[in-house]
Order: structure tokens, then C-alpha cells, then sequence
């Protein structure tokens, strides 16, 4: 970024304004009552941003609260961030906590820890392996879950696999052109829970399904593997069904 004002550094407690900074590192208790931009901006204390926030970098391993709209190229999360208007992040890597209170736009995201989206959802891919909240809908090019997921409206992208190894995933309707909801289990614990998938509605081009269950299914070749409860499954092409699921009705 051109432009720069210098670094800020606080190592204590203290309220300082908005600006255009090189870096911005947080080691204590800060308030920033204006808008930022910055090339990084590294949180090990806490910090209020009263302001909207830009930044090529930013990393959490402290606790962040940003009141305004954010935009964030590489955004790494260790701790826990609040980001209370609209976000926008080109690469995410959450491992620890994160919410977003308005839309989450986010082209990248690898998420390790908790996301909690209480807007819309949308990017290019997402790797879930931790857990996943969002309010409105999710629109995505790949969708790829091990984890868990919950969200209210569709989850819609053009590929979609889900794992639902261990835990519940639950979506309104879930539609793209081939989905795949398979539960592996790579470390076989003993004892361990297993999980599956309820919807109301899913469709696409390709679909296979295990432990799911959906009140209607609609595609063009479908597959049903085992585990499935299908109220309605309606198919153009090829269909197959396995003795381990029920399905109510075929059109």
C-alpha cells in the first residue's frame, strides 16, 4: 500500500486514533477509534477498531473486535475475532473463533476452529473441518465438509462433498451440479458418534447420498447409499438404491 504513516505498536493500554499505518501490532489493551488501513495487523492483546479496517494481513491470537466493514487479503485466526459489519477476506485460516454479523464474502477458506456467519455466505472454496454457522445462504464454486454445519437457508455450490463423520450437519436445502455426502471414518475410534445429514430438499446433476435424510431428492442420476430416509426421490437418469435406506416414494 502506498502512503504510509508509520507503525503502531502498543504494548499497553491506551485509546489512538485511525489511520494509515505500515504495521499495526497489538502486545496490550487498545482502542482505535477510526478507520485503518494497514499491510498487517497482528493482535496478541485485545482491540477495539471503532472504525472500518483494511489490511493485506491480519492475525488473531489475542481477541479482535471490528465495528465496521472489513477487508482482509490474508486473514489468520487463533484466537477470537468479531467482525460486526461486512466482510470481505481473500484467504482465511481459522483455527480458532470467528463471527461475522452481516455477509461473509471469502474466496479461500480453511477452517479448523468455529465460523459464525449471521448473514449470507459466499466465495470460492470452503474446507470445513471445524464447525460452521450461517443465518441466510451459503453460495460457493466447492463446498468440502468433514466437520459440522449448520445452516438456515441453501447451500449452494457446483461441487459439494460432505463427511458427516462425527457430528450432525443440518441445511434448508442443499442444490449443485454434483454433491456427494459420504461418511468416512479415516481414524475408525471406538465409540465414537457418527453423524449424518438432514435437508428438505436436494438437487443436482449427480448426486449420491449416505446417512441423509431429505424430503425430496431431485437429479438427474441419483444414487442412494446406505443410511438414507427419502421421502421423494425424483430422477431423469440412472437411479440406484440401496436395501440400507428407504425411500417413500419414485417418480
Amino acid at each position: 500500500m502506498n502512503g504510509q504513516k508509520g507503525d503502531l505498536k502498543v504494548n499497553g493500554s491506551g485509546s489512538y486514533g485511525g489511520g494509515h499505518f505500515g504495521s499495526v501490532k497489538i502486545n496490550g489493551d487498545a482502542t482505535i477509534s477510526g478507520d485503518v488501513i494497514a499491510d498487517s495487523f497482528k493482535v496478541l492483546g485485545t482491540v477495539l477498531v471503532k472504525g472500518s479496517t483494511t489490511a493485506d494481513i491480519l492475525s488473531v491470537w489475542g481477541q479482535a473486535e471490528f465495528a465496521g466493514t472489513t477487508d482482509f487479503k490474508d486473514f489468520s485466526i487463533f484466537g477470537k475475532t468479531e467482525l460486526n459489519g461486512n466482510a470481505v477476506i481473500s484467504s482465511a485460516k481459522i483455527n480458532g473463533q470467528c463471527a461475522i454479523n452481516g455477509d461473509g464474502a471469502i474466496d479461500s477458506n480453511k477452517l479448523l476452529g468455529s465460523l459464525e456467519v449471521n448473514g449470507d455466505y459466499k466465495g470460492g472454496s470452503a474446507n470445513i473441518k471445524g464447525e460452521l454457522m450461517v443465518e441466510g445462504n451459503v453460495s460457493l464454486d466447492a463446498f468440502n465438509s468433514s466437520g459440522r454445519f449448520k445452516i438456515n437457508g441453501l447451500l449452494n455450490a457446483e461441487e459439494i462433498n460432505i463427511n458427516p463423520r462425527f457430528a450432525n450437519c443440518l441445511a434448508k436445502e442443499i442444490g449443485g451440479e454434483k454433491i456427494s455426502i459420504r461418511r468416512k471414518n479415516e481414524l475408525a475410534l471406538p465409540f465414537s458418534s457418527r453423524g449424518r445429514v438432514e435437508t428438505d430438499i436436494i438437487e443436482g446433476d449427480e448426486i449420491y447420498l449416505e446417512y441423509t435424510i431429505a424430503k425430496t431428492v431431485r437429479g438427474t442420476n441419483v444414487e442412494i447409499g446406505p443410511g438414507c430416509e427419502i421421502g421423494l426421490v425424483e430422477c431423469s437418469g440412472e437411479y440406484k438404491v440401496s436395501p440400507e435406506s428407504t425411500v417413500k416414494e419414485k417418480k
